[in-house]
């Protein structure tokens, strides 16, 4: 997905779900197709959930077990209502 990211080959919602969340985000370089990922909209929609933070492992082993992908992504704390901080993970 990256790919067609970078050469700006993208679903066409893309953009409105950017422009639309955008200020909502804090954090790391916004422009980094990593990011943009975020907004694709073939991805709304049925393949995120939360669980509460002691349920957690468990889910995630059990998904596994039954031969679902499970991807820990990120998790919720404290902050303004309606926002999304971004924390660099990978360097």
């Amino acid at each position: 997905m990256l790919e067609f990211i970078e050469g700006d080959t993208i679903a066409h919602g893309l953009r409105n779900n950017r422009d639309y969340l955008l200020p909502r985000f804090t954090g790391v370089g916004l422009s980094d197709s990593r990011i943009l990922a975020l907004f694709d909209p073939q991805t709304s929609g049925g393949l995120l959930m939360a669980v509460a933070g002691d349920c957690h492992e468990r889910l995630v082993s059990e998904l596994t077990a039954a031969g679902a992908g499970a991807y820990t992504i990120g998790e919720v704390v404290a902050g303004p209502a309606g926002s999304v901080a971004l924390a660099d993970r990978h360097g």
